[in-house]
């Protein structure tokens, strides 16, 4: 396992709180209508009308070029979703296949699957920083032998 292959879970993840963050700011540009309501009655019977009635033929309009923008960022957010699931999976059948030490398989899936920092994954497993450092360093030595010798 190359240190590229541990990565791809992390890097996905970059890429879909970089699309959450698009997709945030695009919404924060669609702004509640202003259009106004009338009661309307017909033949006896009342109908909730609008005031004015839309037209127009500018089938590129800043509104709907808006809604495109939205649907498509949704649409890349669903399938980054979507990838970061199998690559998980994948990842940690792998990191189970590869490494035989139970406390170094949590290590990777912490880092690598989970996406903790150094700090955090030292509080989850009860070492210091500075051991899962060390050890994160020992484990990808190992691991790049053990490919490199394939």
């Amino acid at each position: 396992m190359t240190y590229e292959e541990l990565n791809v879970v992390r890097n996905l993840k970059k890429k879909l709180d970089a699309e959450v963050n698009k997709l945030s700011a695009l919404r924060d540009l669609v702004r509640p209508a202003t259009t106004k309501f009338t009661r309307e009655t017909v033949d006896g019977k009342s109908y909730t009308c609008l005031d004015v009635m839309p037209h127009g033929t500018n089938t590129a309009s800043p509104t709907e070029t808006l809604a495109t923008m939205i649907t498509d960022a949704e649409r890349r957010i669903a399938n980054l979703k979507r990838r970061i699931e199998n690559e998980s999976l994948t990842l940690a059948n792998k990191i189970q296949a590869e490494v035989q030490d139970a406390k170094e398989q949590a290590l990777l899936i912490h880092r690598y699957i989970s996406c903790k920092h150094f700090r955090d994954i030292g509080f989850a497993m009860g070492i210091s920083e500075a051991n899962v450092y060390f050890s994160h360093r020992k484990i990808l030595k190992k691991l790049i032998v053990a490919d490199s010798s394939l």
